[in-house]
């Protein structure tokens, strides 16, 4: 289903929350032209026919059934260019949504196009991987306004950003990547040094990421081009660190 027709039949569609009181949803305003154009130069790709056509119809949605999650003053998914995107994190990324604490969604942009949607977290800090389209992160929203009231937006938001922030799981060692015949990562640990922990993000399935604070505020992350292979120079803690995060 295209984008503009997930919207057009969430319209139409009548969402109940636990306490039984019925809720809709409400579309916000189209972009203009002039809107439209001045947010394509910011990419680093074409805008997407999809996307250009589903923000003539609208720049995104409101409801009041997603406020355990988004934005209680807003609950709204929307586009938002982020200048300088991430860093060396992501260089061009557009943010669909955010929660109430200030963490948010994107769109992955590179020169090929839109990309998956990942979580973005302060705290705990993680970059999780959200959904392999914006379709189908629309589609986990939405789910949140019915019963079971549970998505896959709801897991990585809280279960699974946890995880990777306790666990740190399938972190590789420069000495792993070294090892490796894989071209992207072997390249990538050439460029840098055994100080590093590399994370494979090019085949993600729900929640996987890594802590991208893991060392503090100040923990060096750095991307393989538009690969989507990451690497955190891993430091010893202060005490400071250890125990406010700082």
């Amino acid at each position: 289903m295209k984008l503009i027709e997930q919207i057009q039949t969430a319209e139409k569609s009548e969402f109940v929350d636990k306490r039984g009181k019925r809720r809709k949803l409400r579309i916000t305003k189209p972009w203009s032209s002039t809107e439209i154009s001045a947010f394509e130069k910011c990419l680093p790709c074409p805008l997407p026919s999809e996307i250009r056509e589903l923000l003539e119809y609208c720049s995104g949605f409101e409801t009041d059934f997603v406020d355990r999650v988004f934005n209680e003053h807003t609950n709204r998914i929307f586009f938002e260019n982020l200048p300088g995107g991430l860093g060396e994190l992501s260089p061009h990324c557009v943010q669909i949504a955010r929660d109430y604490c200030g963490n948010f969604w994107m769109v992955e942009v590179t020169s090929s196009g839109f990309g998956p949607i990942f979580f973005c977290s302060h705290d705990p800090p993680v970059f999780a991987y959200q959904s392999d389209s914006l379709s189908r992160f629309f589609e986990e929203v939405f789910k949140l306004g019915n019963e079971p009231w549970t998505s896959d937006v709801l897991e990585v938001w809280g279960e699974l950003s946890s995880k990777i922030w306790d666990e740190n799981p399938k972190v590789l060692s420069w000495d792993e990547c070294m090892k490796k015949s894989d071209p992207g990562i072997r390249s990538f640990a050439e460029s840098l040094d055994s100080s590093y922990l590399f994370i494979d993000l090019r085949n993600p399935t729900l929640g996987d990421g890594f802590s991208i604070g893991r060392f503090g505020a100040d923990t060096v992350c750095k991307r393989h081009r538009d690969e989507r292979i990451f690497a955190i120079q891993e430091k010893e803690l202060t005490w400071l660190q250890k125990v406010f995060g700082v």
